[in-house]
């Protein structure tokens, strides 16, 4: 199996989706017409989405420090 990409498209990919499901919980949780069970089920979609940011975040740093270290090497 191929995989097409490499690891800062994979984490911006998943900072997109992330920021994405966000705003739309949010706008689950800002209608004045939802119900209880829909507010709770967009508060879980936020937590959801902000440990998916923060993962892809993560994913970037770690791929920034592989590069300068192999930047390093090679110096």
């Amino acid at each position: 199996m191929q995989v097409k990409g490499n690891s800062f498209q994979f984490a911006q990919l998943g900072i997109q989706r992330g920021t994405k499901q966000l705003n739309e919980a949010a706008s689950t949780i800002a209608r004045d017409s939802a119900e209880p069970k829909d507010i709770n089920s967009a508060l879980v979609l936020m937590i959801e989405s902000r440990q998916q940011v923060e993962a892809s975040v993560r994913v970037i740093e770690r791929s920034n420090r592989a590069l300068e270290s192999l930047i390093d090497l090679n110096a």
